[in-house]
């Protein structure tokens, strides 16, 4: 038997109910993680799920079933608020900043709010029905959603100022065009899809989108 007191720490809870999640249908790690953070913070990300920037961005194909699009979101607000700590473990960094949601006031996470709605606006201004989709051809067909596509797009235009998001969609085919270069870049196709989790390879694809995000603000 474990026996959980309240001053346990947030990564010790997640680290015991991974190794207890093993009979009947186990949860999701976004299901424990809603488990392991009620209050704000679950609230708050089932308030931004069910906005209708992140469903319009997602062409409505994220589905609420098991949590998958709360997964989503909070891969967004992992990320947007703490890129800098990230240090290789995905499932615990999500977690870690689920919880530190709870300690933030109704206006940080106001703030939170704005940033991804303007972000997921601006993403599906500019690639539409395409949105958080890898594409290697302009005439290829249109492929599923990808969650590192989605997590390196929707932050690095999150955060961004009003007038540079304004600049990037005054550029949007020029933004299109590049971004289907580095799909078919080695380095950043390998980032998006295979070890997507490795602090590597989230630098890479973060440094990368935002090296040319800077380049086409700029022209």
């Amino acid at each position: 038997m474990n026996t959980l007191r309240k001053g346990t720490p947030l990564d010790v809870k997640y680290i015991i109910f991974q190794r207890v999640n093993t009979a009947g249908v186990p949860l999701t790690p976004q299901e424990m993680r809603h488990a392991l953070n009620q209050g704000s913070a679950a609230i708050f990300i089932k308030e931004l799920a069910d906005m209708e920037s992140f469903k319009k961005a997602t062409n409505y194909s994220v589905e609420s079933k098991r949590m998958q699009d709360r997964d989503f979101v909070n891969r967004f607000i992992t990320f947007f608020i703490g890129y800098q700590d990230y240090m290789g473990d995905l499932d615990m960094f999500l977690n870690d900043k689920m919880g530190e949601l709870n300690k933030m006031t109704s206006e940080q996470r106001d703030d939170i709010r704005v940033s991804f709605d303007k972000a997921m606006k601006c993403c599906y201004e500019i690639f539409k029905k395409d949105t958080f989709r890898k594409r290697y051809k302009q005439e290829d067909r249109r492929k599923p959603i990808s969650k590192s596509v989605y997590d390196t797009l929707s932050v690095n235009i999150a955060w961004l100022s009003d007038e540079e998001r304004k600049l990037l969609l005054k550029n949007t085919e020029a933004f299109k065009a590049g971004m289907i270069r580095l799909f078919n870049d080695k380095k950043f196709d390998f980032s998006i899809t295979t070890g997507t989790g490795k602090k590597y390879n989230v630098e890479q694809r973060f440094t990368m989108v935002k090296s040319l995000i800077k380049e086409i603000i700029s022209l």
